[in-house]
């Protein structure tokens, strides 16, 4: 599995609704990070799973991606909001998952940023970052507002954001 392959798969896994983790492997997989930013910033975020309650990180969780618009994970709100737009999208974005070979559950938003990681860590690298670049703004928006905040989950978000940027960096590169 390639660094961005890994980032994107724990990014992912940190971004689902909070439960009781296998720290030690977790732990062992972003200390492996070759990516020396990423891997401070997923560090920090295991330091606060390690030190915060599983019922008050379960609050954390629903109060910041559920009942903020500003912070929500669904990506095209950050645009859109509830617009009709947005529907239209979701037809595209599924069809790109579709044509990737990524069949959606339809209780599942192609926008919602852990499934689009998910995609990101296991799809071909051109459909990946072809995905990456359609959220990348979304994306920052999203951790400048956790950053601002003082979030814990920035450093999730941020060190995303961050990896991204590398991994797009390499599309011009090649």
């Amino acid at each position: 599995m390639r660094e961005h392959q890994k980032i994107f798969m724990l990014a992912s896994c940190f971004l689902q609704y909070p439960e009781e983790l296998e720290l030690a492997v977790i732990e062992q997989e972003v200390a492996s990070l070759c990516h020396d930013t990423v891997r401070k910033l997923f560090l920090q975020f295991l330091d606060y799973i390690k030190t915060t309650a599983l019922s008050e990180r379960c609050e954390v969780y629903v109060r910041t991606f559920d009942f903020s618009e500003q912070t929500t994970l669904y990506l095209t709100y950050h645009a859109l909001g509830d617009e009709k737009e947005r529907g239209q999208l979701f037809i595209q974005l599924k069809e790109q998952f579709r044509q990737a070979g990524f069949p959606l559950v339809e209780e599942e938003l192609p926008d919602y940023l852990p499934l689009v990681l998910e995609f990101a860590a296991i799809a071909p690298m051109e459909e990946a970052q072809k995905m990456l670049s359609f959220h990348k703004k979304n994306i920052d928006k999203l951790a400048e507002q956790l950053k601002n905040a003082h979030h814990p989950y920035y450093a999730v978000i941020g060190g995303c954001a961050l990896a991204i940027d590398s991994f797009l960096q390499e599309k011009k590169a090649s």
